[in-house]
């Protein structure tokens, strides 16, 4: 049986000193629990976080989606206000924390000269998993959203996302989730 998100985040994920004054497992605050474990929950299609700055809304879309991607993995999509946002997050935040979480790191594909991760698919902006690709975009240009269906959708920052790219993002998760 699948432990709750909550529980795998404790268990699999860790956050480094430059992304938390706490390092170390991730442990989230008792506000955001029930919003990451609603994700699995069939009859929830939408989660919203809503809550003060700095108090862990970017860590638990960490938790969430680092466990989508490794219990449920299928195509998603994180837009950011913009395309500088999305790949200074991704470089900076987000591929330290897939590389310290084992269950995200073992769906990195390996290059076969180095044995390392393959920077070729696993890249700032589009991360292409063994079973599922994660694609950081800006919400600059409906045209970034529009690229493919995918079955999860981030907003992040949402009231600096257009209310049109967010339609048109909307838009890509159509009939994709089960």
């Amino acid at each position: 049986m699948l432990k709750p998100p909550v529980e795998w985040a404790a268990q699999n994920c860790t956050l480094r000193d430059n992304v938390s004054e706490l390092p170390g497992s991730l442990r989230l605050f008792q506000y955001a629990q029930e919003p990451v474990n609603s994700l699995v929950n069939p009859q929830v299609q939408k989660v919203t976080l809503c809550w003060g700055s700095q108090s862990s809304k970017t860590t638990s879309m960490y938790a969430g989606v680092a466990y989508l991607l490794s219990e449920f993995p299928k195509d998603t999509l994180w837009i950011m206000p913009s395309a500088e946002n999305a790949r200074a997050f991704s470089k900076g935040r987000w591929l330290p924390f897939v590389e310290d979480c084992a269950p995200l790191r073992a769906q990195c594909p390996l290059s076969a000269a180095t044995g390392r991760i393959d920077s070729d698919k696993i890249t700032n902006m589009r991360q292409e998993f063994l079973n599922c690709t994660l694609t950081f975009a800006g919400a600059g240009s409906e045209n970034n959203v529009k690229s493919a269906p995918i079955a999860y959708l981030v907003l992040d920052e949402i009231d600096e996302i257009d209310p049109d790219i967010r339609l048109a993002a909307l838009e890509r998760i159509k009939g994709r989730r089960e």
